[in-house]
């Protein structure tokens, strides 16, 4: 077998095995689906924080109960991007702060840490961490959420993540 033919099979198998979370039954699950309202129209709504969620990340497409696509985006992007967002017949989506970010991440699971039941189309890849509206005191750097492991970070507002858009029922 050529090397080239090696890689191709093994590009295969990651891209397989990432396409599915790894979850550990021993642990409990803090996001069962049971947590979510599901709408056809690509949000959900989570019961324990009332919080709507886009399904998808800004830039996929909803589709047949799936996301497909990807674009990624500055922080000021972002922010500007989640201010004229209309979606579902709503108009006041807006980026989600670190908690409410942080809300999401199913401890139980990695690669990626979120219910794909709820938020399909996630990848584990570092390229899919997603920006909050939360920044550091010098505003040179905002927080982030790698939902490969479910970690936040502090990373520079230059930097190109995705954008998942929430509204707050509780308003």
């Amino acid at each position: 077998m050529t090397i080239k033919k090696l890689a191709i099979i093994l590009n295969i198998f990651l891209v397989v095995n990432f396409a599915q979370a790894t979850c550990y039954e021993q642990m409990e699950d803090n996001t069962p689906t049971i947590r979510y309202i599901f709408s056809d129209d690509g949000w959900v709504t989570d019961k324990k924080t009332n919080l709507m969620w886009m399904r998808c990340s800004l830039g996929q497409t909803w589709e047949n109960n799936t996301c497909t696509g990807q674009e990624i985006y500055t922080f000021e992007n972002s922010l500007i991007i989640s201010n004229e967002a209309t979606f579902a017949g709503f108009d006041d989506w807006r980026l989600p702060n670190i908690k409410e970010l942080i809300s999401i991440v199913a401890n139980n699971c990695n690669r990626p840490a979120i219910n794909l039941d709820a938020f399909p189309g996630t990848t584990d890849s570092i390229i899919n961490s997603f920006w909050s509206a939360t920044k550091t005191n010098d505003n040179s750097s905002a927080w982030s959420l790698d939902f490969a492991e479910g970690t936040p970070r502090v990373i520079t507002v230059s930097a190109y993540y995705q954008v998942r858009l929430v509204r707050d029922l509780s308003n």
